[in-house]
């Protein structure tokens, strides 16, 4: 996708997380069960809590990939994107707290969430395990990803510029001879109606 946010800024509205729940947080889950005697690392959220259910604030298994470019007239702003990155840009690794928690409806096993949703993978990659250190300590995968398509640099199969291009004028006929063809194969933008001028453009005070 190629997103232009022409007069203003590409925006994720925030909203609210799916637990409302102050009382319901991991820190919350580990003192109750150690107030109960229960095992240390164990967890006793409150009653009638499905182990499954995502932690107060916390946000729920739900990756959102945008593979192209944004172009956008100025960032939102920082407030904003801190919100948006909190409930969006990342995904905890093991749903709620299976595998930990001590409610009658306790799974045996914690239960993670697809490998798919695991793993950052980039545009044509093997689909490895490539997350930072810290984020596999910390358990968490990516929910916000923004990728470039190297299909806008290099438009061409397998991104190959010995290869045939994505698009090409096939149709490109000189206007006082309409059956002969000029120039035909060119290549083309790999979005159909790119917006494009023939020079740069500018605005704005130069710094």
């Amino acid at each position: 996708a190629l997103v232009y946010a022409q007069n203003g800024s590409f925006y994720i509205i925030p909203g609210t997380s799916v637990n409302q729940d102050t009382r319901d947080t991991q820190a919350a889950a580990l003192a109750l069960a150690a107030l109960n005697g229960l095992p240390s690392g164990t967890m006793l959220r409150p009653a009638g809590t499905d182990p499954l259910y995502p932690f107060y604030g916390e946000p729920m298994d739900c990756r959102i990939t945008v593979v192209g470019a944004i172009a956008e007239n100025r960032s939102a702003p920082l407030g904003d994107q801190t919100a948006w990155m909190q409930l969006w840009g990342w995904v905890p690794e093991v749903y709620g707290s299976t595998g930990k928690d001590q409610s009658p409806v306790n799974p045996a096993t914690e239960r993670r969430i697809p490998k798919a949703h695991q793993y950052v993978d980039e545009v044509g990659g093997s689909g490895g395990d490539i997350r930072l250190a810290e984020e596999k300590q910390a358990r968490i995968a990516r929910g916000l990803r923004l990728i470039y398509d190297p299909a806008l640099n290099q438009p061409y199969l397998g991104y190959d510029n010995t290869k045939r291009s994505f698009r090409s004028d096939d149709a490109f006929y000189d206007q006082t001879n309409l059956n002969k063809t000029l120039n035909p194969g060119r290549i083309l933008p790999p979005t159909p109606r790119l917006p494009v001028c023939p020079g740069f453009v500018y605005y704005g005070e130069v710094k």
